[in-house]
């Protein structure tokens, strides 16, 4: 009903109004087309790049897991190396604390020796004669 009274009004309007309404109405399909033109020509564009971009984001991502690997690998050695010389340490100490284990054994041997006393004389001259 609303697209005939719109007919049936331009048929009341006169010529020169006519053609101004066929004209404002050109103008405006022009402006569509041509929009439509630019958002096609973008969404294409962006297709277009999208396998270039995926290339360059698969490349990138090759990389960062390489470099992820070395850097494990890097860790890994580095973790190692740290628990050699932590054992080397560890193994300082035990020598460190046998050898003064030792020494304190013998400074205990020696005291029980000097208590139980080398009063008598002839262990003191046997202990100074006998040759060394």
């Amino acid at each position: 009903m609303k697209k005939t009274k719109k007919i049936v009004d331009l048929f009341k309007l006169n010529k020169i109004q006519l053609i101004r309404k066929v004209n404002t109405l050109e103008l405006k399909n022009t402006v569509l087309e041509n929009t439509i033109k630019d958002e096609l020509f973008k969404i294409f564009m962006n297709k277009l790049n999208e396998p270039q971009e995926l290339e360059k984001i698969k490349q990138e991502n090759k990389n960062l897991r390489s470099k992820k690997k070395t850097l494990e690998r890097l860790l890994s050695d580095f973790d190692k190396e740290i628990n050699r010389l932590l054992n080397i340490i560890k193994d300082a100490y035990k020598y460190v604390d046998d050898r003064q284990f030792v020494e304190i054994n013998f400074e205990s041997d020696l005291k029980d020796i000097l208590s139980a006393g080398l009063n008598k004389n002839n262990e003191v001259d046997n202990a100074k004669t006998t040759p060394q």
